[in-house]
């Protein structure tokens, strides 16, 4: 039974990719330019499919208050100031190298998106990697 709740306990770069991925659908599945997300469901076909759009909305809300709730206490505000600064200066070096072009608007909302999953997966594993870096347990890991 201890092996197998370590198992589980363990943080690598699979388990943060399996977050960022996740962050990515939430964020993606809720809005995205190309037009397939749920806000654009919602808005072309409201009359017809409400009965199926709205049980959708409060899981949708309760998986944004669990991602934003753990975004704020891992990273908390500083934290967070410092992850945009991180994410937006490898953006803006990456615009001036011409490896990502910003062409219209939708671009620059595109880069936005990708911005707030990975600050949404950052804050989620911060915990894990916090402890990994430096040794130190979090309050939730000597409770469990």
């Amino acid at each position: 039974m201890a092996g197998h709740q370590r198992k589980y306990r363990r943080f690598d770069v699979w388990a943060f990719l399996i977050r960022l991925f996740a962050a990515l659908f939430i964020v993606f599945s809720t809005y995205n330019p190309s037009g397939f997300s749920y806000y654009h469901w919602v808005v072309d076909t409201w009359p017809r499919d409400w009965l199926l759009q709205v049980p959708i909305l409060p899981a949708y809300v309760v998986l944004y208050v669990l991602l934003l709730r753990a975004t704020f206490k891992g990273l908390r505000p500083i934290g967070i100031i410092l992850a945009i600064a991180l994410m937006g200066t490898i953006i803006w070096l990456l615009v001036d190298m011409d490896v990502v072009r910003l062409a219209t608007a939708s671009d620059f909302g595109l880069l936005l998106l990708y911005m707030l999953a990975g600050l949404l997966a950052a804050g989620v594993s911060w915990m894990r990697i916090w402890t990994r870096l430096n040794g130190q347990a979090s309050y939730d890991d000597l409770t469990q």
